[in-house]
């Protein structure tokens, strides 16, 4: 006699089969032949646990989404910010001499109009941004407390600088100023 459900053979007087557990039908009393044309059930479904990750080490935490972002964030500003300093600097030097010392033909606007002074504040304005942008990529990258400040005022101002100055201020204030972030920030932040 075979059990219905598993297959396995089972004795006549069995009540239970001893592979599957089910309840042999018939048992005792029943012919082989009446058991074995009995209607066979699917057999019970068997559930796979999830796998489970695997456990932090020991004196390590999960990296919050700041931690995450702001390498990034930091290197962002400090590839941003070197490539703003020579062009700063470039309009300074035309401000302040004209254009006669860096071998263009012509100075007439350039000697007492209001274009060399203007094109000098703009210099010295992108200069010190720049001179900024570059302590405040250091700072995010050595997560000193005062550096979260500057960027987000920095990435205030660069909103402005469209596209590329629009872009790395909307990023910034998305990582720095979302919910939550000060704390993240109080909590892995370096006070040496």
């Amino acid at each position: 006699m075979y059990c219905a459900y598993c297959g396995k053979q089972v004795q006549q007087d069995q009540k239970f089969c001893s592979s599957c557990g089910q309840f042999i039908a018939g048992s005792g009393s029943a012919t082989a032949s009446a058991v074995s044309s009995m209607p066979t059930a699917p057999p019970p479904p068997v559930f796979a646990t999830p796998p489970v990750p695997p456990a932090p080490a020991v004196g390590t935490r999960p990296a919050c989404r700041l931690e995450q972002h702001l390498k990034i964030l930091g290197v962002l500003w400090l590839i941003f910010s070197v490539m703003r300093v020579l062009p700063g600097l470039t309009l300074l030097g035309i401000g302040h001499f004209g254009m006669g010392r860096f071998g263009f033909p012509f100075s007439f606007p350039f000697h007492g109009g209001f274009l060399a002074p203007l094109l000098g504040t703009i210099g010295v304005f992108i200069s010190v941004t720049a001179v900024a942008g570059i302590a405040a990529g250091w700072g995010l990258l050595d997560r000193r407390p005062w550096a979260r400040t500057l960027a987000i005022v920095l990435g205030i101002i660069k909103l402005l600088e469209f596209p590329l100055g629009t872009a790395l201020g909307v990023y910034t204030l998305w990582v720095l100023v979302s919910p939550g972030a000060e704390v993240e920030y109080q909590r892995i932040a370096r006070v040496n």
